[in-house]
């Protein structure tokens, strides 16, 4: 159903809920704004003390988008270009919890 071969493969809607809020505080730190509150919840505790360890977060943003987002798909130094990828994840993110959610109901 989900077309997944292994684990490996498998993206969650966590996983892209993640990938998704990092694309956002990256895009509020280019308009100048100050960072997306974390959910008060235990994990991600460790991502708030590398974010407040850290002098420069639009840098370690850029640097976790580049472990995921494809360079021919996204010029992350283009608005435009971030305003696209913002959508595609966006939808991407909604496929995600629609497989999973549909997942449990079957089951």
């Amino acid at each position: 159903m989900l077309q997944v071969d292994d684990r490996a493969s498998y993206v969650s809607y966590e996983t892209w809920w993640r990938r998704r809020f990092d694309l956002r505080n990256y895009m509020q730190i280019w308009r100048g704004k100050g960072l997306l509150s974390w959910p008060e919840q235990v994990e991600y505790e460790e991502i708030k003390d590398e974010f407040a360890s850290t002098d420069n977060p639009g840098a370690l943003l850029r640097e976790r988008l580049e472990k995921w987002a494809d360079p021919d798909e996204v010029d992350l130094d283009c608005w435009e270009d971030c305003q696209k990828f913002m959508y595609l994840t966006d939808q991407d993110v909604k496929k995600a919890y629609m497989a999973e959610l549909e997942t449990i109901i079957q089951f």
